[in-house]
């Protein structure tokens, strides 16, 4: 079976760490987030109340299947759901979640 090896440089340490994964394993990968169901359940708590067409549009959404493109299609549904002037306020604490979650 075919293997990929991933670097990553720890800055920390100086020094490379590799990942060794199969072709099936990177094919198949998916999600992204640092997110599970806990956190996904506290989310939609707080979005409710802002979005709850939003919320219940995704409520069936697994966490492990989350990439950015998704995140940021269920937050740009909230931000338009819940008016300009909210969705100024909520914008840029959205994208920071966001881009804490989807590092780049």
């Amino acid at each position: 079976m075919t293997t990929v090896v991933i670097m990553s440089k720890n800055h920390f340490r100086n020094e490379f760490v590799g990942l060794e994964l199969t072709i099936d394993q990177l094919l198949n990968a998916t999600g992204g987030a640092a997110v599970d169901a806990a956190q996904l359940a506290q989310i939609e708590q707080q979005a409710r109340q802002y979005c709850p067409a939003t919320v219940a549009k995704y409520a069936s959404v697994d966490p492990s299947t989350v990439t950015r493109e998704s995140a940021d299609a269920m937050a740009n549904s909230c931000l338009g759901e819940m008016g300009k002037f909210k969705a100024m306020i909520a914008r840029p604490k959205i994208e920071q979640a966001l881009n804490k979650a989807f590092s780049k």
